[in-house]
């Protein structure tokens, strides 16, 4: 089956709204181009002076190529004025090693385009670059040091696994300790983090992250933060403060994070571990895996992100992650770095981001990076390639408005779309089993002919996938109303079914909140009355129909969220048709199926959308929007299996490459929620 189709337009696409975030006209003229000649990729055992070169190319005669600029490492290394466009490094000035090597041209209108990058190797024995030194004994006597952090009067403090926090003064080490807690330092366990107030010029106070022996309050061994005020070189006696509990900890004495940063927000964010348990990481109820965030005094900040979520850990900020024992928040910026251990294959620097999904267990590195999971910043292989530099791994392809504005940044990220597209284009089909199809299906435009015929021959093809170990997603939260009870009790277990009543739940809770009036007023919509749906609990039993009449439901995800495996999954979702279609998309369908009564259009750009409809009329009136009409089954020219078998081979024919009815008029629609969710 053909994959080469969705990953192309994934990889364009997410390029694309990588750079949403503001207006622009689209009419700025385009950037030049470049490409760097020399050194070549790759090149190992460089010496003596470098020669870089690069060819530029004016977009138009209106704005010629003003000049190149060379670097290296991040670094200026010169510029050029004039073709050749030329510019020299001395690489013993260099650690020996792999550096990068880029160019890019600016032209007259100050538009610069992409970098053209190398990865090379400099020879020699060099272990730092030109105005570095090495001193490794500037401070003596630590032991077990884990974390530090500068005080404003230049002084260090040096958490110390053991539980002691020393000072170092004036480049010497003090002999008594700022502070001593009594920890458990078995494995990774101890004073594993320390941070300063943000004012700490005014209340003195050090925040400190530690493993703590005593059981209570959480009924075992625990990490706790714990806040004490600082008096000249020691914190004053009996001012410690618990200011935050994390749960008891497993047998496990690994992977318990440990940093604590305060952000330019003035909140304090936490790494934790995920216990060496790989699960908990995806577990929003349960901090572990996570990064958390926090006001100073250990109480929840409003607008974290899972804030009000049913059955989410409201401390949680981000999730997906291993062992975050470090972290970084860049000056000026207040950018996170989360530095993620990585286990077997993959070192990884994410960009913190709320509400963000780094993707652990499933994926390490950009291994496994699916819809609904966020790729790391930066990530390094622990085997070495041939030759070196060639692997995969890197800076992730991401662009940023600050700066730059709107415009720019959106060329930018169109020039790197179509680079994405063609390279893309060159991936070769390769066959797939049935079991690693993801498929979704909404209805839209409902008629009285979706619930009796078409809906059911999507419930035919999703019971056959499920047989085959498919993955099938469906959705449309609002449109369940009044049946609520029949998903809940096709609801695999029990965990499931409280997971689905959780999420309708709330969903009612917020009709409840913020309606004008009557539900009625909007659903069924007045199209779906006019096509004979005379109750939302009619709409309801029909949509049912598409999920079969044998598969049970396995899980529950929220909106654009990947089902964790295979099997019937319900999204909680809009059954706004672009909104649902770009949903599914996120959470990697590879196919849609969708049903309409009387002509919905919509199509998506990621996946091929199949429309059927069973209404006769639309069949005749719109074949060129139909790619199946199974209106045979209202005239008794068919029968169900026939029809479902109908649809189940056009599904295998689409994913072999066959474009869609959508696809081959262009409709390509994506809409997604911003303020509030939509029906």
């Amino acid at each position: 089956m053909n994959t080469q189709r969705p990953v192309a337009l994934v990889c364009a696409v997410a390029a694309l709204l990588a750079s949403c975030g503001g207006g622009g006209d689209g009419g700025a003229p385009a950037a030049p181009t470049i490409a760097l000649t020399a050194p070549a990729a790759f090149a190992s055992g460089l010496a003596g002076t470098l020669a870089l070169a690069a060819t530029a190319t004016a977009a138009s005669t209106a704005a010629p190529v003003a000049r190149v600029e060379f670097e290296v490492d991040g670094i200026a290394a010169g510029s050029d004025t004039l073709a050749p466009y030329e510019a020299s490094v001395d690489t013993t000035l260099h650690a020996s090693g792999q550096h990068v090597v880029r160019a890019r041209a600016v032209d007259a209108l100050g538009q610069a385009s992409a970098w053209s990058s190398a990865t090379v190797q400099f020879g020699g024995s060099r272990q730092l670059p030109a105005g570095f030194t090495k001193n490794e004994s500037h401070v003596t006597g630590l032991a077990g040091a884990t974390a530090f952090v500068q005080t404003p009067d230049g002084r260090w403090l040096i958490a110390e696994q053991g539980g002691a926090v020393r000072v170092v003064k004036n480049g010497l080490l003090l002999l008594a300790p700022f502070v001593q807690l009594t920890v458990d330092a078995s494995g990774e366990r101890g004073l594993i983090g320390i941070a300063l107030d943000p004012n700490f010029a005014v209340n003195h106070h050090v925040y400190l992250h530690h493993t703590t022996p005593v059981a209570a309050p959480v009924g075992g061994i625990h990490n706790r933060i714990v806040r004490v005020t600082a008096n000249g070189d020691a914190a004053s006696a009996g001012s410690e403060v618990t200011v935050f509990e994390l749960p008891a900890l497993s047998s496990a004495t690994n992977h318990n994070g440990g940093a604590l940063h305060f952000g330019a927000d003035g909140k304090l964010n936490v790494g934790v571990g995920d216990n060496a348990n790989g699960a908990r990481a995806q577990d929003l109820a349960d901090p572990f895996g996570k990064l958390l965030r926090l006001n100073a005094d250990g109480s929840i900040p409003a607008d974290n992100p899972f804030v009000g979520r049913p059955g989410a850990h409201p401390a949680v900020w981000a999730s997906g992650l291993r062992n975050p024992f470090t972290f970084a928040v860049q000056p000026g910026s207040g950018r996170l770095h989360i530095n993620d251990v990585g286990q077997d294959t993959w070192e990884e620097v994410n960009l913190g981001a709320a509400g963000a999904n780094y993707g652990w267990p499933a994926s390490e590195g950009p291994d496994n990076v699916g819809a609904g999971v966020t790729a790391p910043l930066f990530a390094y292989k622990h085997s070495a390639a041939v030759p070196s530099g060639s692997g995969p791994g890197g800076f992730v392809s991401g662009f940023s408005i600050a700066g730059k504005g709107d415009i720019r940044t959106a060329g930018d990220a169109a020039r790197k779309a179509v680079q994405f597209l063609q390279d893309a284009s060159e991936a070769s089909r390769e066959p797939c089993r049935i079991e690693e199809l993801l498929v979704s299906a909404k209805c839209g435009e409902s008629d009285t002919t979706t619930g009796l015929a078409s809906n059911p021959t999507v419930g035919w093809v999703f019971d056959a996938l499920d047989a085959c170990g498919a993955t099938m997603i469906f959705g449309e939260t609002a449109e369940l109303t009044g049946a609520e009870h029949i998903v809940a009790d096709r609801c695999r277990d029990g965990d499931v079914r409280r997971a689905f009543l959780s999420r309708f739940e709330a969903y009612m809770a917020d009709i409840e909140r913020h309606k004008v009036g009557n539900m009625l007023e909007s659903n069924p919509t007045r199209g779906n009355m006019a096509g004979g749906i005379s109750t939302i609990e009619e709409k309801a039993l029909g949509a049912l129909t598409k999920i079969g009449r044998r598969s049970r439901i396995a899980g529950v995800v929220d909106t654009a969220e990947r089902p964790l495996g295979s099997g019937l999954w319900f999204m909680d979702s809009s059954g706004a048709g672009a909104e649902m279609l770009t949903a599914c998309a996120a959470a990697g369908a590879v196919v849609h199926l969708f049903t309409t009564g009387q002509g919905n259009v919509v199509g998506n750009p990621l996946m091929p959308v199949i429309k059927l409809t069973a209404n006769p009329a639309v069949a005749e009136a719109m074949p060129e929007h139909i790619d199946l009409d199974v209106s045979g089954l209202l005239r008794r020219r068919m029968n169900l299996d026939e029809a479902g078998a109908s649809l189940y081979k056009l599904l295998l024919r689409v994913c072999a490459g066959r474009l869609t009815a959508t696809e081959a008029l262009g409709h390509r629609e994506i809409a997604m929620t911003r303020l509030f969710r939509t029906a």
